[in-house]
C-alpha cells in the first residue's frame, strides 16, 4: 500500500510540473524570455534544418516568430497530461492566444501536441506541435473556408478539427446535421482571408462620409483636408448633354467648391464600406435640400486610402440622378 501511494504522488507531482512547463512556456513567449524559453527543452531537441539542435536552435527558430506580432496574451484553458512510463510523457494543452498585429487585434485558438522527457530531474519539452481552429481578428467571427484571417504571420491553414480521425467519422454518421450546423464543412483551404475592415475602421469611414456633407454646408474649403487625400480626384460623371467634370489635387478641389453652386443641405445616407486593410471603398447617397423647396439627389462612389492623419477620399464620383423628362440643375454635388 505505502508503495502504491508513494507511486501515486511521484505520478502526480510529475503531472503538476509537466503542466507547469506549458505555463512557463507561454509567459516566457509573452515576456520575449528566449533565454526562460529555451531552457525548457531538453538538451537534443531538434527544432528542423534551419535552426539545429539544442538551446541556440530554440532561440534561433523563435526569435524570427515572436518579431511578427508586438503584445501577446497565451492563456492555458486546459491540459491533460498522460505519462508514459518514469522518463516519459505526452499531452495535449489547449490555448487562447491573443495577439497585437498592427492595427488588428488577432485571437487564435491553439491545441499544442507534445512529448515531454525527464532529463535530469527535470520535466521538459522534447516536442511541441502547433495545431489550430483559427486565427481572427478580436472584433469577427473566424471566415470560411479558410479559418485563417492572419496573412502577417504566414504560417500554415489550421488543420483543426479535422487533424482528429474521430471528428469526421462522426459527422460521417449525421450528413443532415452537418449540413444543419455549418456551411464550411471541408477541412480549412484556399488561401488566407483578406483583411477587412475593423469596426472602429468603418466608424472613422461612416464619419467622413458625414463630414463632407458639413464642410460643404459650412462652406469651410480649408477643413477639406479633413475628407480628401492631397492627391484627390474629383469627378462628376457626364450626364446628358454635360461632359465629365474631372478636378485633381486637394487645392483644386477647394478651388472648384469654392467657386460651384450647392445645395443648400446635404443629408448623407445608404452608406455602404468594403475592404481593408489599407484601401476601401464607400457607396452612399446624399438628397440635397434645393431652394424654393426642391431637392435633388445623387450618388458617391468612394476610393478610400488610410493616411497617417486617418482615412481620407482618393477618388470620388458623383453620379447626379435627374429624373427622366427634367432638366439638370447646375451643382457641382
Amino acid at each position: 500500500m505505502t508503495q502504491d501511494i508513494t507511486t501515486r504522488l511521484l505520478a502526480a507531482a510529475s503531472v503538476v510540473e509537466i503542466q507547469q512547463l506549458a505555463v512557463r512556456y507561454a509567459h516566457a513567449l509573452d515576456a520575449r524570455d528566449l533565454e526562460g524559453l529555451s531552457d525548457l527543452w531538453v538538451s537534443d531537441v531538434w527544432m528542423g534544418k534551419a535552426h539545429g539542435e539544442g538551446p541556440a536552435a530554440v532561440r534561433s527558430y523563435f526569435e524570427p516568430v515572436l518579431r511578427k506580432f508586438y503584445r501577446s496574451i497565451h492563456m492555458i484553458v486546459g491540459h491533460r497530461v498522460d505519462l508514459v512510463d518514469a522518463e516519459h510523457a505526452t499531452g495535449q494543452v489547449y490555448c487562447r492566444a491573443e495577439h497585437e498585429s498592427g492595427d488588428a487585434w488577432v485571437v487564435q485558438a491553439i491545441a499544442y501536441e507534445d512529448d515531454y522527457r525527464l532529463q535530469d530531474g527535470r520535466w521538459l519539452f522534447a516536442r511541441r506541435k502547433h495545431h489550430h481552429w483559427y486565427s481572427t481578428p478580436i472584433d469577427r467571427a473566424p471566415t470560411p473556408p479558410s479559418f485563417e484571417d492572419w496573412a502577417a504571420l504566414g504560417g500554415p491553414l489550421p488543420d483543426l478539427p479535422h487533424h482528429w480521425p474521430t471528428w469526421t467519422a462522426y459527422w460521417d454518421k449525421g450528413p443532415d446535421a452537418r449540413r444543419a450546423t455549418t456551411r464550411a464543412p471541408g477541412a480549412p483551404a484556399g488561401p488566407c482571408a483578406t483583411p477587412s475592415l475593423r469596426s472602429e475602421e468603418k466608424d472613422e469611414i461612416f464619419k467622413v462620409a458625414a463630414l463632407y456633407g458639413i464642410l460643404i454646408d459650412d462652406r469651410d474649403w480649408p477643413g477639406l483636408d479633413r475628407v480628401f487625400t492631397e492627391d484627390a480626384v474629383f469627378v462628376i460623371a457626364p450626364r446628358r448633354d454635360r461632359p465629365e467634370v474631372r478636378v485633381e489635387g486637394l487645392a483644386a478641389i477647394r478651388d472648384f467648391m469654392h467657386g460651384s453652386t450647392h445645395p443648400v443641405a446635404h443629408h448623407v445616407t445608404n452608406i455602404a464600406v468594403e475592404g481593408g486593410p489599407d484601401d476601401a471603398t464607400l457607396r452612399s447617397k446624399i438628397v440635397g435640400t434645393l431652394p424654393k423647396a426642391r431637392a435633388g439627389s445623387a450618388d458617391y462612389r468612394d476610393k478610400l486610402r488610410r493616411t497617417p492623419e486617418g482615412w481620407r477620399i482618393a477618388e470620388r464620383i458623383v453620379t447626379i440622378r435627374v429624373p427622366e423628362g427634367t432638366t439638370p440643375a447646375g451643382s457641382a454635388d
